[in-house]
């Protein structure tokens, strides 16, 4: 799912998302501070070390942590490489990384937080509790925009200097046009969704949405280096963002800091912090033998709050939900600013992996599978046979003919040639096959592997919506 900007949900989404951009992370559990003592597991840090630096110098990543816990303890919680190519600093495990969009579930764990003390209801207008909102607008409930069903376009976050009440500003400005597709329809991933999401905290508690979800998440849980203020972040070890620039890697200047964009994708934080996250996600809420989340939390973030058809995959709120290799899995991935990071949690035999780095969205996937095997009898992978093409009835390529837009100044277009089906985005054209009840294939001459669009109807059974990776486009002609 392209998260436009901000990465991506469980690593997926394919590459359509890049080729049309802006269009389309019940034991009792030991006191963490004692788990963090104990030595790290030798044999699992011999196993992962020559993977994590070769998948590292493979793609171009100065620096990044890794933090693995499993039942009630931390297996692993190390750095590797540097902060900056510019200072070769190295890499800790209480280093500060960004997380990018993994920041979502942190924003959702805050909100169910507050409607588990009874301070709002995920299903009522947000009108009901924010003031100054378009009319279209205050109609979402914080369930829909937390579950991404909230119809409401996908935009980079805003990256110019902000104080913390941009926020609200931005929010408030927003009109009708905000909404691409009608609420509660289809699954569309949307950081403009958690942007209000988080004002909705922010209006709620009465305080800036960073005081909210360090009141709620961050000191219960002792996660005392984690911050969204670049002013905190920078009196500690920093990993600086890098991209690639003429073929060379640099650092990312100025760090972008609005506000208006924290709640999808600005939480700083460390390997450390986030396995006291893990512990607390595959322990109930519970961290150091206390009840640090409220109670009913974590199985509200993990519940399938929408289905998300092109991926095969559910979403909960700031988790996507799948079945991997014989196992329950929870994911997340983000990437900002010259940064990346990827949480993986198994919720049954409760083990959790966490990946940041500082390498231009970097999750390093093939640690984390290595990691995964290291730690679970999972089954062998499935080799996916090559799906079969179908065959395609002039009535069904004339239904799919259109242009569908996610609210950006260009669509792309559905259209037949010489009998044939195309996708138009920009000036590139690519042939469409059927390979399955209203699912199509579109192959990219660079992509390993090819993207499947999902066309849906509405009751009627006219083609309204195409959905790729967890993005969808809205029929407009």
């Amino acid at each position: 799912m392209p998260g436009k900007g901000n990465g991506t949900v469980a690593n997926s989404g394919g590459t359509l998302g890049e080729a049309i951009g802006a269009l389309i992370c019940a034991l009792s559990l030991f006191a963490a501070s004692a788990a963090a003592a104990q030595p790290p597991d030798d044999r699992l840090a011999s196993e992962l070390e020559p993977i994590i630096t070769a998948e590292m110098k493979a793609e171009g990543v100065p620096g990044a942590a890794i933090g693995i816990v499993r039942g009630g303890k931390i297996l692993l919680a190390k750095g590797f490489g540097v902060t900056s190519i510019e200072t070769g600093v190295p890499v800790t495990a209480d280093t500060l990384f960004r997380l990018g969009s993994t920041t979502k579930m942190f924003t959702a764990a805050a909100l169910v937080q507050m409607a588990l003390a009874g301070k709002l209801d995920f299903h009522r207008p947000i009108g009901e509790y924010v003031r100054g909102l378009d009319r279209a607008i205050a109609r979402l409930t914080v369930d829909q925009l937390l579950s991404h069903t909230a119809g409401l376009r996908n935009d980079d976050p805003p990256s110019e200097r902000a104080g913390e009440e941009a926020l609200g500003k931005v929010v408030r400005a927003w009109k009708a046009d905000q909404l691409i597709a009608t609420p509660g329809e289809v699954f569309s991933y949307s950081n403009n969704g958690y942007w209000l999401a988080g004002y909705v905290a922010e209006a709620v508690d009465g305080k800036p949405y960073a005081s909210v979800v360090e009141a709620e998440l961050l000191r219960p849980l002792g996660m005392t280096r984690s911050t969204f203020r670049l002013d905190t972040a920078s009196t500690y070890p920093l990993a600086l963002g890098h991209r690639v620039s003429g073929g060379k890697t640099v650092v990312v200047r100025p760090i972008p800091d609005n506000p208006a964009g924290w709640p999808s994708g600005a939480l700083f934080s460390t390997a450390n912090d986030l396995c006291r996250w893990l512990l607390a996600l595959t322990g109930e809420g519970r961290l150091e033998g206390k009840q640090a989340l409220r109670k009913g939390l974590v199985e509200q973030l993990a519940a399938a709050h929408a289905n998300v058809p092109s991926t095969h995959s559910q979403y909960g709120y700031g988790l996507s939900l799948a079945e991997y290799r014989g196992f329950k899995v929870w994911e997340h991935g983000g990437g900002r600013a010259g940064y990346g990071s990827f949480l993986r949690i198994f919720p049954a035999p409760q083990v959790g992996i966490v990946i940041l780095t500082n390498g231009r969205g970097s999750q390093l996937p093939k640690t984390v599978e290595r990691a995964s095997e290291l730690l679970l009898p999972l089954q062998p992978k499935a080799r996916a046979a090559p799906p079969a093409i179908q065959e395609m009835t002039p009535a069904e390529m004339s239904d799919y003919v259109g242009v569908y837009n996610n609210g950006g100044e260009s669509g792309v277009e559905i259209f037949v040639r010489e009998g044939r089906l195309f996708l138009r985005a920009e000036k590139s054209e690519f042939p469409l096959s059927k390979i399955g009840e209203r699912r199509l294939m579109m192959k990219l001459p660079d992509a390993a592997e090819p993207d499947e669009l999902v066309m849906l109807p509405d009751r009627r059974g006219r083609i309204v919506y195409i959905q790729v990776g967890s993005g969808a486009l809205k029929r407009i002609k």
